[in-house]
Parts: C-alpha cells; sequence; structure tokens
C-alpha cells in the first residue's frame, strides 16, 4: 500500500503505478477524529476490517489529556491562514475543541478545499493589505481571538495583537531540539496545548 498524502500526489501515484501497490489518497491526520479516521481509511486500505482495540485506547487517553482545555478554548473565534490541506485537517480538530474558525486565508490559488467547513470569510491569496482589513471587519460575535498559521501570518502583522500559533511551514518563531509534533494523537495533545498558552499569555 503507497499512502498519498495532499503534498505528494503525483510521486505517490507514480509509485503506484510503477510498482503495482495499492494507491490510497489520504488528508491529514490531525485532531482526534482525524487520526483515527486516517488509520481506518490506511487500514481498510490493507485489508484490516477494523482497527485494533489499542488504537481506541490511544484516541481516548489523548481525549482525557485535551479535556482539560476545551472549556478555556470553546467559543473562542480563530483566524487560520496557510495552505488548503493543513486548513482542511485544522478546522476539523477545532470544532472538536469548539474552537470557530472564522477566516481562512489560503496560500494558494482558488480551488476547492477538501473540508466540510467553510469559514464566512475565505480568501484565496489575496493582497497583505486587503486581508488585513478584511479580518480586521470581523466584529461582534465574530471578532477574532486567536491567528493560527505559518510564521508569514506573523511576519506580515495580519492580525495585529493577536497571538499567534504557529502551524505549517514556515515556521521561523518556533524551534525546538525534541519532537514536537502536530500530527497524530500526540500532535492533538501539543496542538491543543500550544493554542491555549498562546490565548492565555496574551491575556496576561
Amino acid at each position: 500500500v503507497i499512502v498519498s498524502l495532499p503534498y505528494g500526489r503525483k510521486a505517490a501515484s507514480l509509485l503506484a503505478a510503477r510498482s503495482g501497490a495499492k494507491l490510497v489518497e489520504t488528508g491529514l491526520p490531525l485532531g482526534l477524529k482525524g487520526t483515527t479516521t486516517w488509520l481506518a481509511t490506511v487500514a481498510r486500505a490493507a485489508g484490516i476490517a477494523e482497527l485494533p482495540a489499542a488504537v481506541t485506547g490511544l484516541e481516548r487517553r489523548a481525549a482525557l489529556t485535551v479535556s482539560p482545555v476545551v472549556d478555556s478554548l470553546a467559543h473562542r473565534n480563530a483566524v487560520y491562514a496557510g495552505d488548503p490541506h493543513l486548513f482542511a485537517a485544522f478546522s476539523s480538530f477545532a470544532r472538536e475543541l469548539r474552537i470557530n474558525v472564522r477566516a481562512a486565508v489560503i496560500n494558494s490559488k482558488p480551488m476547492a478545499l477538501d473540508s466540510a467547513f467553510t469559514p464566512s470569510l475565505l480568501l484565496f491569496s489575496p493582497g497583505t493589505a486587503a486581508a488585513r482589513a478584511a479580518i480586521a471587519g470581523l466584529n461582534g460575535f465574530s471578532k477574532a481571538d486567536l491567528l493560527v498559521g505559518n510564521s508569514f501570518a506573523g511576519t506580515e502583522n495580519l492580525c495585529p495583537g493577536l497571538p499567534l500559533t504557529e502551524l505549517g511551514f514556515p515556521s521561523y518563531g518556533r524551534h525546538c531540539l525534541a519532537d514536537e509534533p502536530f500530527l497524530g494523537y500526540e500532535g492533538a495533545k501539543r496542538l491543543a496545548a500550544s493554542l491555549f498558552n498562546s490565548f492565555w499569555r496574551s491575556r496576561a
């Protein structure tokens, strides 16, 4: 089985054609449900009808770890800035955390998003000034509390005054000496913690 992630569709297709392996196209395993769905998709492609019970245990433990921050993040409004594939994955996890993604600035030409959710404000590769003005126009119950995106969202001052949780490439402001995943169950825990820390640090 060759697993084709969104960034390597052509290469995966060529490898499958040349090798005779079964090709399975997936999104990114981000968040709790997103990771379980991803694992189930790959398992079915490999001829495994049901996920092992251990996977349910991993999901449950990750959910318990994340649960203490959900009430604090619930109903907060986020702006996403980055690539379209990561948006689809993040928007799903945001719903698990009860975060509202009110706006998305997608770094690509206009395209259909592989997401069950479309924010009310959706911009594809806008000029910085236009994007900043559109986001600043969010008010009332839609006023943004968080900015989630790559380093350009910060360096371009997309949302002045909003805390930034770096997610995606490039990431110039966050460096670490140990693995800090944002995919999979471990990644869900770390990303939830990063969102919580960013939001509450801005309120200090």
